[in-house]
């Protein structure tokens, strides 16, 4: 059997030359101004392509990008390290590590509650706070064990499982309004609310709905996440609009949830995520998935 080892032009050093030229989108870039380094990372770049016989980066325009067989063997050489890491940090600690990408609320409402037990010293949960497209970057590189995200399509290459379907709730420390179960805006017209920022579905959605009423609350607080809508509502006296599985948790710290009329038919599919191949190294994995898709079932 031929040991690759013994060929010119393909050593761990110069693999993790390519990705890191990938990720910057450039030697120059990656050399960080250094002339020095970018010498050594265009000399390393020339000689792994030529052990496998063709270009790894398409040079004919700034930021570079990488082939089609670079992304392939990039995609290879992030597996390899991430494996070779998680050995070793097993090997220093006896734990395994789980790494999950998350949005901050799922991370608040669903993970630590279904799957954060502290009885299994052998395994260590880490949790990173992402939005979607990190999440499947980090998936498909393997920097990342498990993902949570909305469904968008677009993850065909990974497994996956449907975690739970969720519409929204208005929150309000209020008990009077508390007592009717369903709002609409007109109800609401005195109201302050506070809403997640940004470009998201939840915030769009909210958004048109409020310009098509004549009488509707008026929005004075911004929030990066809706973990923190819920802090607005406890400590300001302000209204919040959250996702349902926030409200059922924002109830247990004293809040009322109520049903919002004209978004009653907005729902939006959460699932959870995971890279086929990780598996092989952590089979950690899909027992923590089984775990959390339990959990919420219950």
């Amino acid at each position: 059997m031929s040991s690759l080892g013994d060929q010119k032009g393909l050593s761990l050093d110069r693999l993790q030359t390519l990705c890191l030229v990938a990720e910057k989108g450039g030697v120059m870039a990656a050399a960080g101004g250094n002339p020095n380094r970018q010498s050594l990372y265009s000399r390393q770049l020339r000689e792994l392509e030529a052990f496998f016989g063709a270009a790894l980066i398409d040079r004919r325009q700034a930021p570079h990008s990488l082939t089609e067989l670079g992304r392939q063997v990039e995609k290879m050489a992030r597996g390899f390290f991430t494996d070779l890491e998680g050995l070793a940090q097993q090997g220093e600690s006896g734990q395994v590590s789980i790494v999950i990408g998350a949005g901050e609320s799922v991370i608040q409402a669903l993970l630590i509650p279904a799957l954060v037990t502290g009885g299994d010293t052998a395994l260590k949960l880490v949790f990173r706070n992402l939005q979607s497209a990190a999440i499947l970057s980090g998936l498909r590189n393997r920097r990342l064990d498990i993902g949570i995200a909305h469904d968008a399509g677009g993850h065909a290459d990974l497994k996956s499982k449907r975690l739970l379907r969720h519409g929204v709730r208005l929150i309000t420390s209020d008990a009077k309004l508390g007592k009717l179960g369903s709002v609409g805006w007109e109800d609401l017209k005195d109201c302050s609310l506070a809403l997640p920022e940004g470009d998201s579905e939840l915030r769009r959605t909210v958004a048109a709905s409020l310009e098509d009423g004549h009488k509707h609350p008026a929005v004075v607080v911004e929030c990066t996440s809706h973990a923190q809508v819920v802090e607005a509502v406890m400590c300001k006296g302000v209204a919040g609009i959250v996702p349902d599985f926030v409200a059922h948790r924002a109830t247990k710290r004293g809040l009322h949830s109520l049903g919002i009329k004209e978004l009653e038919g907005y729902s939006r599919e959460l699932r959870v995520l995971w890279h086929p191949a990780s598996v092989e190294m952590k089979p950690q994995i899909e027992a923590c998935v089984r775990r959390l898709v339990r959990a919420l079932k219950n």
